[in-house]
């Protein structure tokens, strides 16, 4: 892994968030990749997650609310991006908040398979909003933008389930499905982006200070809390409001 990028540091870079290093030994950060390729690999074909993804979702009734809120995050994601392109930090567009955000634009007005993720990943906008980071943010437009943005994708999948009476798949592969997808996006695509860049993307090279406690077994933990531990509880509020 470190073959990637020679150049990257192996000492903290003065506390910032986003300055990226081997927090981590290059082998068990393959360790980690290999582990976690052929993990779901199993997973995903012993749980037949593949009809989940060709469940054909049904036209959602008509919500004024839903449509703006639609339309805006289309302006959000839109607004983010001339700030990545300005600033030449497009790596960025793989954090999975934004990639949330495309999963609700294009799930558009149905409950098919990208809804029914979008329910799965609520954790991620929820997260960002507790623990923001505006190291590299350059305008107040921009981090106010940054709020708009979480807030729009967190509420959004509620507002489709109780105004447009989305369905909600059952709640087990949808969540393993979702987990799956989660450790392939932070494991196998991230890190070597994050090294390759000399990017702490999402916090997969270096860890958040409030996670230092969980010290070299920070990102395993991290996905099975995140996926198993917040992820069910989110979409057992969004549960509760479909019934």
């Amino acid at each position: 892994m470190d073959r990637l990028n020679p150049s990257l540091p192996t000492t903290p870079q003065h506390g910032n968030l986003k300055a990226a290093y081997w927090f981590l030994s290059p082998r068990q950060h393959l360790i980690e990749k290999v582990l976690c390729f052929c993990c779901s690999l199993v997973a995903f074909r012993s749980l037949a997650l593949r009809s989940l993804l060709k469940e054909e979702g049904e036209r959602l009734r008509r919500s004024s609310l839903s449509t703006f809120l639609w339309g805006s995050t289309i302006a959000s994601y839109l607004t983010m991006l001339y700030y990545k392109v300005r600033s030449r930090t497009l790596q960025y567009l793989l954090q999975p908040c934004h990639m949330l955000t495309l999963l609700n634009i294009a799930a558009g007005n149905s409950d098919g398979p990208l809804f029914q993720l979008t329910t799965c990943l609520l954790y991620n906008p929820l997260l960002a909003m507790l623990f923001p980071d505006f190291s590299l943010y350059h305008s107040r437009l921009e981090v106010w933008n940054y709020w708009i943005e979480h807030g729009l994708i967190l509420i959004l999948p509620f507002v489709r389930v109780s105004q447009q009476k989305a369905r909600l798949a059952p709640a087990l592969p949808c969540l393993a499905l979702s987990g799956i997808l989660a450790a392939l996006w932070h494991f196998v695509l991230l890190t070597p982006v994050s090294i390759w860049t000399a990017s702490n993307i999402n916090m997969v090279l270096v860890p958040h200070k409030a996670m230092n406690f969980l010290q070299k077994m920070y990102r395993p933990v991290m996905w099975a809390f995140c996926s198993w531990g917040l992820a069910p509880l989110l979409r057992s509020l969004l549960t509760l409001m479909r019934t």
